[in-house]
């Protein structure tokens, strides 16, 4: 806003000789050019045209160049490129005023993360009682009634219905809790469509809960920290909001090819990666070293040694969990896959799992 209440035009200060530059050239494009290059991002603003009308000359510069409003100032100062080209390589890299308002924002979608990641660092701790977890979360109103719901559920399966939240807690334990919160932030998280990355939110949800199983039971048969490994799991994409975030929605090119293209798509586009964004926003929201660690660094090659851990189990996770959209789904487990031979994990149960997940994804 200005000093006079107004909305500012980001583009109020665009050259007028290249806008009417750019609105002679428009004016010659053909109609099959602009359907191809600018028509996804002009849909992407009038989503209730669903064809470029014949005479789509008649739609002024403006109307092209129109930014939202609430649009993120990465994407303000950057539509102007997208729509002559529809080509995010062209934007450039973000800034950290940028980075960090967009961050805000995604942040400001739930306080759960706060809270699990509070939780997660008090149940170290000798004295955390049921009384004090309670405490807690009892101000979160949904994450409370999500707590209720699923000690409720076939999840744990406790035969006694649970109407308030002491109860459900003495019923499914601190670590019952705890998991509980993992299945409530996914679903508060991932409760919206992902546009740039051309996935639905049901599948992001899919894709957390399946990779959280996974990992949850591989971590139980390994030795490491399986509650931890829970968490990464539903995690481990978070950083997928901040960018969607970024660019608002501006649709991928490449988000249905291999994870290493649509890494590189993203660095082009913003200056980093989803791993890197999940990175910024665990330790925003203060969660441990090791839980930001496996996020950030998902994407690096495989640590060396012979030694597992939990970026090694994300990683593993990664090759063989079938994911939506991004990523070619995977259902085949490769038997030299290094993982296996670190963990001594056999062929068979790590089938066995994959299998299972899917029975829990029915149960909550």
């Amino acid at each position: 806003m200005n000093s006079t209440g107004q909305p500012i035009n980001p583009l109020s200060e665009v050259d007028e000789q290249e806008l009417q530059h750019f609105k002679v050239a428009r004016a010659g494009m053909a109609l099959e050019h602009f359907n191809k290059y600018c028509g996804p991002v002009f849909r992407l603003f009038y989503p209730q045209i669903t064809q470029i009308p014949a005479d789509w000359s008649r739609f002024s510069v403006g109307e092209c160049l129109h930014v939202p409003s609430g649009a993120s100032p990465f994407f303000s100062r950057n539509l102007r490129k997208s729509v002559k080209s529809a080509d995010t390589s062209l934007f450039n890299p973000i800034n950290s005023l940028e980075l960090t308002k967009a961050t805000s924002i995604t942040c400001a979608m739930s306080s759960t993360p706060e809270i699990l990641a509070k939780a997660s660092r008090l149940a170290h701790e000798q004295n955390f009682s049921d009384q004090a977890l309670c405490e807690l979360v009892c101000n979160d109103v949904a994450l409370t009634s999500d707590i209720i719901r699923i000690s409720n559920s076939l999840l744990f399966d406790m035969g006694i219905p649970h109407v308030s939240l002491p109860p459900a807690v003495a019923a499914i334990g601190q670590t019952g809790v705890l998991r509980a919160i993992h299945f409530s932030l996914a679903r508060q998280l991932f409760a919206w469509d992902l546009p740039s990355y051309g996935i639905t939110a049901r599948d992001c949800w899919e894709d957390a809960i399946r990779t959280a199983q996974f990992m949850e039971a591989v971590a139980e048969d390994t030795g490491l920290n399986s509650l931890n490994a829970h968490m990464i799991g539903i995690l481990h994409a978070i950083g997928r909001l901040l960018i969607n975030q970024i660019l608002q929605g501006f649709p991928c090119p490449r988000s249905r090819g291999e994870p290493a293209a649509i890494a590189q798509w993203e660095h082009e586009a913003v200056g980093l990666t989803y791993a890197e964004a999940g990175g910024i926003l665990l330790e925003k929201w203060q969660f441990s070293d090791e839980v930001c660690h496996a996020i950030r660094h998902q994407l690096d090659p495989e640590p060396p040694g012979n030694q597992i851990s939990l970026l090694g189990l994300l990683q593993f996770s990664l090759r063989v969990v079938p994911q939506h959209g991004v990523g070619v789904s995977r259902t085949a487990v490769d038997e030299n896959d290094p993982f296996l031979s670190r963990s001594r994990l056999g062929y068979d149960r790590v089938a066995r799992i994959l299998s299972e997940t899917e029975d829990v994804l029915q149960n909550i």
